[in-house]
């Protein structure tokens, strides 16, 4: 009997992940994925997350889905939410739920990384706060950090704080956030609450019990002195990889777009590193963000959906570890091809 698996679109049918062009996310080719999939022996069905019964058992039945790089929280809440009930009705989830959580979610992210078991995944530390008064209370005794909002890609919402008062002001940018549907729908609200508070005779009372927006602040150690660092993305097996020069005038990287070929020298110590992240982490396919310092390797972030494809789609080349060291293959992959060549070998692995 065939596996069965569904995959999951958004409301318009797309799978938005692949970006051949380095800044608009277009979708997959769904049909193509279906057919691969069938290949492999799964009974497929394509639907959206709408379309689903959601009261069936879903008991042993695959689910591979896409999330949302829509601005603001909204529809990944929905998407966070579908799944979730997925998995409680017995649903094999690609990727897991925790995976989807920790993406354009630094916070839970850097929860993850606290169970790791390599302490090199670990060389960097990092504190969640939920708050700016939170961040402030729980302020490092040691500068420069980095403070990232808890949401975002391409080094959005990330600043570098080289003092206490530079770490209370971006501290401060990250958190006190306005949250709406649109910028007119948050304006309209906090005129209405100012109007309401300055004619009101329980301005006072409403001043004290209004609880403000707050957006979790991230923090981390930074590394001095690197010029960029290196993106890694993993398709079963397949490691592809490109390295990302800082900005002008910037200590970041993701996102500049100033990516080049990494130099033959410096490819097996990164590749090795990555390999160690691979063994830690459960699933077929990684984006991974790493630093070297000089000495030693650093694992800035690392994501298991909506991982960066256009270092694959880039590639004129991959490495495999075969026989004990590391292998070149020289051509060009097909972002589909590789995608579904992962998860049937994931799953085929897990198979009784």
């Amino acid at each position: 009997m065939s596996k069965e698996l569904y995959i999951l679109t958004d409301g318009d049918g797309d799978f938005l992940i692949s970006m051949e062009d380095l800044l608009h996310f277009t979708s997959m080719d769904v049909p193509k994925m279906k057919a691969r999939f069938e290949q492999a022996g799964f009974s497929v069905q394509v639907a959206t997350f709408g379309e689903l019964d959601l009261d069936r058992d879903f008991r042993g039945r695959y689910v591979v889905y896409q999330t949302s790089e829509k601005k603001g929280p909204f529809y990944k809440h929905y998407v966070e939410d579908m799944v979730f009930h997925l998995e409680r009705r017995g649903a094999i989830l690609l990727p897991p739920f925790a995976h989807l959580k920790a993406h354009h979610n630094k916070c839970y992210m850097e929860l993850m990384r606290r169970e790791f078991r390599n302490p090199e995944l670990k060389s960097l530390r990092a504190w969640c706060f939920g708050s700016v008064e939170e961040a402030v209370a729980g302020m490092p005794s040691r500068f420069p950090v980095v403070l990232k909002q808890a949401a975002g890609s391409g080094s959005e919402g990330v600043y570098l704080a080289r003092n206490a008062e530079e770490y209370r002001r971006h501290a401060q940018a990250i958190s006190q956030t306005a949250l709406g549907s649109s910028w007119c729908e948050v304006a309209r609200a906090g005129i209405k609450q100012a109007v309401r508070k300055g004619l009101s005779p329980l301005a006072a009372k409403y001043r004290r019990t209004d609880p403000p927006v707050r957006q979790p602040v991230v923090v981390q150690e930074f590394l001095p002195g690197l010029a960029g660092d290196y993106k890694v993305v993993v398709f079963g097996g397949k490691y592809y990889i490109l390295y990302r020069q800082n900005r002008e005038g910037d200590f970041r990287a993701s996102g500049g777009g100033r990516l080049f070929v990494v130099p033959e020298a410096e490819r097996e110590g990164l590749l090795d590193f990555a390999r160690k992240a691979v063994a830690e982490i459960d699933y077929p396919m990684l984006g991974l963000d790493i630093a070297f310092d000089g000495q030693r390797y650093h694992l800035f972030e690392f994501q298991m959906i909506h991982l960066g494809p256009y270092t694959l789609q880039a590639a004129e080349f991959w490495h495999e570890w075969r026989d004990g060291k590391w292998a070149r293959f020289d051509g060009k992959s097909d972002l589909e091809a590789e995608f579904c060549r992962s998860l049937c070998a994931h799953v085929e692995a897990r198979s009784p």
